[in-house]
């Protein structure tokens, strides 16, 4: 599968939303992909279900995928998390991501349901 096959659609694009984009310029923004066709789907299904939150988180991964938000936006501990970012959708969907500072990329890797208790999804080596 072709990364362009990969790109997370905003959640204006899925909900067919005609909204004004920030006025920033599109060099400053990050390019949101999933890892495989099973996340695209997940984000989808999210989209539809909470539009709000989609709508916002996806503006962050945009603009500023690497600030934290206290209890809704932080990266994970443990070495085997290093680099992952958890995103507290709502307070039982999650969006785990791993930004990419040198390509200005995000790669969403789980988007769903809150994982059991030490049942968290492994980022993608990259």
């Amino acid at each position: 599968m072709k990364e362009s096959d990969l790109v997370l659609d905003s959640p204006q694009k899925i909900l067919n939303i005609q909204k004004k984009i920030d006025e920033i310029k599109e060099n400053n923004f990050w390019l949101v992909i999933g890892k495989n066709s099973r996340i695209i789907k997940d984000w989808r299904e999210l989209v539809i279900k909470y539009p709000e939150n989609t709508i916002r988180y996806y503006q962050h991964l945009r603009l500023h995928p690497l600030e934290r938000s206290s209890g809704r936006i932080f990266p994970l501990r443990g070495k085997k998390f290093k680099g992952a970012w958890e995103y507290e959708l709502t307070a039982s969907d999650r969006i785990f991501y791993v930004p990419l500072l040198d390509l200005k990329k995000v790669v969403v890797y789980y988007a769903g349901k809150h994982p059991v208790k030490n049942k968290y999804p492994q980022p993608p080596r990259i």
